[in-house]
């Protein structure tokens, strides 16, 4: 026989399960039969009626299909940067396989497009057959060397990850373009403890290190200008 205590608890089991069912109800409800049609303003009170937990759920479906008509209207007309603005609002309301999904749509659009970045950043990974680190180095390469700079410090993160040959590839291709900057500094120890690992030249250890003493010196320049920057906010 159950005991009390394992009764009181199998009961408050179902009435949980019963309460996220009929909250789920309750939210397709209030939506699809007070929201289509209603003004902003009239489904913003009548959210503001809901309990919190509803009330966030109805506000983020009110997000997402905001945001999805706001794309289909960008699409429509010619201006490039409101389509792109639309798709990175439209993607932060998705799960994250639909926003991949639409990075990719995205950046079929607009494959060479600085402000498409994030999209590619967000997408790029090892066994993508585009999205890749050859996929990478062949997006960022008519960037100016500022851009580039900047963009392949954000890969870094992603391409240690890679195999060994990605990672060699990318350390060659930082070498050959001869990168630095305040962020890549540490980046170059991090460099320096895989190319000794992958036993690749001792000719790339010095021009590693090389290039980190240049970044050293800009990385010395960026925190001065940070706490000069901070000093003035106090």
């Amino acid at each position: 026989m159950a005991s009390k205590k394992g009764k009181v608890l199998q009961a408050l089991f179902w009435i949980c399960i019963f309460a996220v069912y009929f909250s789920s109800e309750l939210i397709l409800r209030v939506y699809y039969i007070y929201g289509e049609g209603n003004s902003k303003e009239q489904m913003e009170a009548l959210a503001n009626k809901l309990p919190g937990f509803l009330k966030d759920s109805l506000k983020s479906r009110q997000r997402l299909e905001e945001a999805q008509k706001n794309l289909e209207e960008a699409k429509k007309g010619a201006d490039k940067n409101k389509l792109i603005d639309a798709y990175y609002t439209y993607a932060n309301e998705l799960a994250n396989d639909d926003r991949d999904e639409l990075y990719k749509e995205l950046l079929e659009k607009y494959p060479k497009d600085l402000k498409c970045n994030r999209a590619f950043m967000a997408v790029m990974n090892a066994g993508d057959e585009k999205y890749n680190l050859d996929g990478f180095l062949k997006y960022i390469k008519d960037f100016s060397k500022k851009d580039k700079t900047k963009l392949v410090t954000q890969a870094w993160y992603k391409v240690k990850n890679f195999s060994d040959e990605d990672k060699k590839k990318f350390i060659n291709h930082v070498i050959a373009e001869e990168y630095t900057s305040g962020e890549m500094f540490s980046i170059f120890n991090e460099m320096m403890t895989i190319r000794f690992n992958l036993k690749m030249p001792i000719s790339i250890e010095k021009k590693l290190e090389e290039l980190k003493a240049k970044s050293f010196e800009q990385y010395k320049r960026l925190q001065k200008q940070l706490l000069k920057n901070r000093d003035k906010k106090n």
